[in-house]
């Protein structure tokens, strides 16, 4: 049972890329995330990502409408806003100019009105956006926006398509997820296969989810525009067999999931068949979405899972030391696998005894070996035993290099800190 302060909490997941948009809400009074339409009572789930500034005047229009008004000669129209925001810091428009992120920002905050259909701003615990790649370059633009839509860091978070499907996927019955789960996503002109696996020899289970992309799937990379269409079609059918054929080779796939409107087309209907033998096959839209949904309920409520995901931004080992506890030796975590490697922290306070180093452990969360690194405290002044007191902080630089800061904080009054601070890097 939910207490009723916790339904009366709201989890939204937010798919941005520069085709569209889709915001997703999860009420817990509900069983699973609903999408948001832009048409009151109807199904119109995808945003079209663009603005449209009306001529000679500061009134903005975006989605559908902004199209519209573009299309009347009326305004000016302006798409591909995260790609803009990658490429040029500013842009000229109707002869005025423009910070590209300030332009996204307008947009993101427009889609947001829809959530007032579902409750209010207070309600809302977590906001997640998830975007194709979450490179260094996409990371300082969300960033930005986060400040530009003033939602606050502690309920911002950001991740990539391949972590949404990860809890999307986790999220559903055991049957889904037994074996191997794939994902084909065939948007903007490109076929790409996600391959999710799990290890269940380890503890907690570990997730990782392999990328690939085919670009044979348009009439105009066969290189045969001559053909007809129901050539074209049957061509394109071979093409996909022999992908699920490479990708399915030597694998036990549970589910498989189509996102893209173009496996609704001819060509694709064979192939379907094929995927639908002796395995689950969903088709649809908001995939990613509402495994932002649950992500964002997820990470808020810190709900515990035996299974931890591991991305190419996630820290792959679990940080922490042995520490004396009133006579008895224990393990103080700082850091746990699993965990954003541009979000993971951790910090504590200690007392040296009889040393002058520190010993940080790193356990790799796919090997049973651990490694201890060992810091000097050169230059640590001299004082009696148990009167030195320590503040160690850990953090990530990238996610493979560790940054650890130790600052000297003297013991009271009787001691005052020399202000020592040592800061040490390694690359596991």
């Amino acid at each position: 049972m939910h207490s009723s302060r916790e339904e009366n909490q709201l989890y939204i997941g937010y798919d941005l890329n520069d085709s569209y948009v889709q915001i997703s809400y999860l009420d817990l009074r509900i069983k699973e995330p609903k999408s948001l339409s832009t048409v009151i009572g109807g199904e119109q789930l995808l945003i079209p990502s663009v603005l449209c500034k009306r001529k000679g005047i500061g009134q903005w229009y975006h989605g559908e409408e902004a199209k519209r008004v573009a299309k009347s000669g009326e305004g000016i129209l302006v798409e591909r806003l995260v790609d803009l925001c990658r490429q040029t810091k500013t842009i000229e428009i109707d002869g005025e100019t423009f910070e590209t992120i300030k332009l996204l920002s307008l947009f993101v905050k427009k889609t947001l009105k829809l959530l007032n259909t579902v409750g209010k701003i207070s309600q809302i615990q977590k906001f997640v956006f998830t975007v194709e790649e979450l490179d260094d370059k996409t990371f300082q633009i969300m960033e930005e926006l986060q400040e530009n839509i003033q939602i606050s860091k502690e309920c911002f978070h950001i991740q990539d398509y391949k972590e949404s499907f990860y809890y999307y996927t986790y999220s559903q019955s055991t049957q889904i997820w037994n074996n191997d789960v794939e994902l084909f996503d065939m948007q903007d002109k490109k076929l790409v296969s996600y391959s999710m696996r799990r290890n269940n020899r380890t503890i907690p289970q570990v997730v990782t989810v392999e990328e690939n992309v085919f670009g044979e799937l348009t009439a105009l990379d066969l290189g045969e525009e001559s053909l007809s269409e129901e050539e074209i079609n049957e061509k394109k059918g071979k093409i996909f067999e022999r992908i699920i054929n490479t990708v399915f080779q030597k694998r036990v796939i549970s589910s498989v999931y189509l996102i893209g409107d173009q496996f609704e087309q001819p060509w694709a209907q064979n192939s379907l068949r094929l995927l639908c033998k002796g395995r689950r096959v969903f088709q649809g839209q908001n995939l990613y979405t509402k495994g932002a949904c649950y992500a964002a309920y997820f990470l808020t409520q810190k709900v515990s899972w035996n299974k931890v995901y591991l991305g190419k931004n996630k820290v792959r080992s679990n940080i922490g030391m042995m520490v004396n506890n009133k006579g008895n030796w224990e393990y103080l975590s700082l850091i746990s696998a699993g965990i954003d490697w541009y979000e993971a922290f951790g910090s504590c306070f200690i007392i040296l005894d009889e040393i002058s180093e520190v010993e940080i452990q790193i356990h790799p969360i796919q090997s049973t070996e651990k490694d201890t690194k060992i810091f000097e405290l050169d230059g640590l002044p001299k004082r009696p035993n148990k009167t030195t007191r320590l503040k160690i902080e850990v953090s990530f630089k990238e996610w493979n290099v560790l940054s650890v800061i130790i600052k000297d904080m003297g013991f009271g009054d009787f001691y005052p800190s020399s202000n020592r601070v040592w800061s040490f890097t390694e690359t596991l």
